[in-house]
């Protein structure tokens, strides 16, 4: 994936845009920048025009001032009003989830529709948290990337052994094995992600309550209920606080990566189906 850059008055912003029709911005998850494409599976490209920049800290991003979801996400309205796009939907990623709800309260005014994917809705973790912790050492901007240099070596070398180690962190389910299109679909992402100074600023990130209740945008919250990275808590927090939201929940095999394995065609598909809806509607049954 080919990436551009772009110069905003809150830094250097890098992006990835491809695609035509109406435009997606996706508001990636931790560890990820603009050369994501595991999470445009299954998005019909002649239909929509897909938009990712790196987020504050992330790839080519300057993180500057940036830490706090409101300004990064004045970082990415002004990349889009250089883009030109005057409305379009958003998608929010995992770790993203506080940056793409600043960004969507603040400007509904421009935004079409509204997704939550395996995302986080208020503060991820505590200071006490064994994750917060762990993540806080391996992934610091000193050392992480002597961290993504060896799992990019354990992910060419042993990728299985790799893949169901990281699996133990991501869902509830215990994955026995892996077909070819898992480990490609994992690779894909593991050789293209680096934390930088991003992940670190993503686990301090909060966001005032009042700003996610605001939110009048059609609104679909997707999430598996065996997703070990993001606790059930944070779409169940985003459902109370969004008035115009409906959400999906999902028993896939992968729990947070909705878009791995043969069921990400189907958990996809009430994205786009959500996205294509003109009607109001819900997606499905489970709302």
């Amino acid at each position: 994936m080919q990436t551009r850059i772009e110069n905003t008055t809150y830094g250097v912003m890098e992006y990835s845009m491809y695609g035509t029709g109406e435009p997606i911005l996706f508001l990636h998850g931790g560890h990820s920048n603009a050369k994501e494409i595991l999470t445009h599976k299954h998005i019909d490209t002649k239909k929509f025009i897909l938009i990712t920049p790196s987020r504050a800290g992330y790839g080519r991003t300057t993180l500057g001032n940036n830490e706090s979801p409101i300004n990064a996400s004045k970082q990415i309205i002004e990349l889009m009003d250089k883009l030109g796009f005057d409305q379009f939907n958003v998608i929010g990623i995992s770790a993203g989830g506080l940056t793409a709800i600043a960004l969507v309260s603040l400007n509904q005014h421009r935004i079409l529709k509204f997704v939550l994917a395996s995302s986080i809705s208020k503060k991820w973790l505590k200071h006490t948290d064994g994750l917060y912790k762990k993540a806080k050492i391996m992934f610091n901007p000193k050392i992480e990337g002597f961290t993504w240099r060896v799992l990019r070596l354990g992910i060419i070398f042993f990728p299985k052994t790799i893949i169901k180690t990281m699996a133990t962190e991501l869902t509830n389910k215990r994955i026995k094995k892996l077909d070819e299109a898992e480990i490609s679909d994992m690779k894909m992402m593991l050789l293209n992600q680096r934390s930088k100074k991003g992940f670190v600023t993503d686990l301090d990130q909060e966001l005032n309550n009042e700003i996610i209740a605001k939110i009048k945008t059609p609104t679909l919250i997707i999430h598996s209920k065996n997703d070990k990275s993001v606790s059930i808590e944070h779409p169940k927090y985003a459902k109370q606080k969004i008035e115009n939201s409906q959400i999906v929940w999902l028993d896939n095999k992968w729990g947070h990566l909705i878009w791995v394995g043969a069921e990400s065609k189907k958990n996809i598909g009430y994205i786009k189906a959500f996205l294509n809806n003109r009607t109001g509607k819900p997606v499905s049954n489970n709302v």
